[in-house]
């Protein structure tokens, strides 16, 4: 019997290699979307957890404040807050305001010393910040304005009447904020506040509102302010 032993025609071989090369872009494509998906979903997920974490600071701020509440357009990083900067009935939660907000908590010590804090969402970074401390007012006579000026760390300092200081350290809670508002009108008759947060990344959208209870009573008004107003 003669055998054959000139191994692949040309057109064999030519047919061989195109199927090996769909094949291959058929595993390119699917590791290539696989890895996308990973990174959509990784992305989105880190997102969410991040956001958690800064209701979660935000809830834990909220509950230990004793003192007071304050509600302002704008970045403000100290305490010379004017009139027309207050947000009107103190709440945006219906119709969000598109621009930067701050949100200002007030605690009181036992030996009377004060001091105030604040959350800040910057609008164009689409990023919400803790800055803690902004001004401390120690227990004396006057009133403390808490003027200061920040610097690229986030740091302000200052001084003013009343043996008061104001320094702060800001710290980034969630970034890829396109949305923060919140609802403090019944902080002082019902001890309830409410946040809403929305995130997006890589064109998904995820909102959570939550509600807290304060557990001391406080008062709706600017920092230093509390009997003023």
């Amino acid at each position: 019997m003669r055998k054959d032993n000139r191994g692949l025609t040309l057109i064999e071989l030519v047919v061989t290699v195109a199927i090996a090369m769909v094949f291959s872009g058929v595993i390119l494509t699917f590791v290539a979307g696989a890895s996308k998906s990973y990174r959509r979903t990784s992305a989105g997920a880190q997102s969410q957890i991040e956001m958690q974490d800064a209701l979660d600071q935000i809830e834990n701020l909220t509950i230990s404040t004793n003192l007071s509440m304050y509600y302002t357009k704008g970045i403000n990083k100290n305490t010379n807050i004017t009139a027309d900067q207050k947000i009107a009935n103190d709440s945006d939660m219906d119709r969000p305001l598109a621009q930067s907000k701050t949100l200002f908590f007030g605690s009181q010590s036992e030996d009377g010393t004060k001091s105030y804090y604040s959350i800040i969402w910057n609008a164009e970074k689409k990023t919400l910040y803790y800055f803690s401390q902004i001004l401390k007012q120690n227990s004396g006579t006057g009133t403390d304005t808490g003027s200061g000026t920040g610097t690229g760390t986030g740091e302000t300092s200052g001084t003013g009447t009343g043996g008061g200081s104001s320094v702060g350290t800001e710290q980034v809670l969630a970034e890829n904020v396109t949305q923060f508002a919140a609802d403090i009108h019944h902080a002082s008759d019902q001890h309830t506040v409410r946040f809403k947060i929305v995130t997006q990344v890589n064109d998904r959208e995820v909102e959570k509102t939550e509600t807290v209870t304060l557990r001391n009573d406080v008062v709706i008004a600017a920092p230093g302010r509390e009997t003023a107003e």
